[in-house]
């Protein structure tokens, strides 16, 4: 798909943020109600998440930008969440829709290093782009809490015990951040 060079992107909405980065995107599926009343992608929880994670690659050698330095987007453009919709994600039809993809390619085609796509519908968008041959496109997991705590072990193959406090809770996301950051670097590597 060519889409053209100079095209129009809006900035400040809830599915999109422009970075000053151009090595690397990061991809989710749709914004929900945190995304619509922050006005921008990734927000609360998912939005740390994505910071933690980031620390976590950055801290294995990993060349990624700081969130607010990167492009952060989603596969489906429209707010999406139980009490609005009545579903919290876009069907795979409305993703592979021509005008829902010609949007996102608008969004990401600028990027020459990586996309790191997070979640099915994001992996799925952005595998049907054709974007630069030097772009590798990586697939992972969600960063919600609830795709987050069906990671039961952590990177050493330990399990990861329910928390009992606030404090234990965080220490659980960071291991199970640590995994998602380990499959990362392995599809860096392949």
């Amino acid at each position: 798909m060519s889409w053209g060079e100079n095209m129009g992107v809006p900035t400040g909405s809830p599915h999109y943020e422009k970075g000053i980065n151009d090595e690397v995107a990061y991809v989710f599926s749709c914004p929900g109600r945190h995304e619509e009343k922050a006005g921008r992608p990734a927000a609360a929880v998912t939005g740390k998440n994505l910071d933690i994670l980031i620390d976590i690659l950055r801290s294995q050698g990993v060349k990624v930008p700081l969130r607010v330095d990167a492009t952060v987007t989603n596969a489906w453009d429209k707010v999406e969440y139980m009490a609005a919709t009545n579903r919290s994600e876009a069907t795979e039809k409305e993703i592979l829709d021509l005008k829902n993809l010609e949007r996102l390619y608008k969004e990401i085609f600028h990027i020459k290093r990586y996309i790191i796509s997070f979640g099915d519908k994001a992996y799925l968008a952005v595998s049907k782009l054709k974007l630069a041959d030097s772009c590798k496109v990586i697939r992972t997991c969600h960063l919600s809490m609830r795709k987050l705590n069906s990671i039961k072990t952590d990177i050493n193959n330990n399990p990861i015990v329910r928390a009992n406090n606030k404090e234990e809770g965080r220490r659980n996301t960071v291991k199970r951040l640590e995994v998602i950051a380990r499959d990362i670097i392995l599809q860096l590597h392949k």
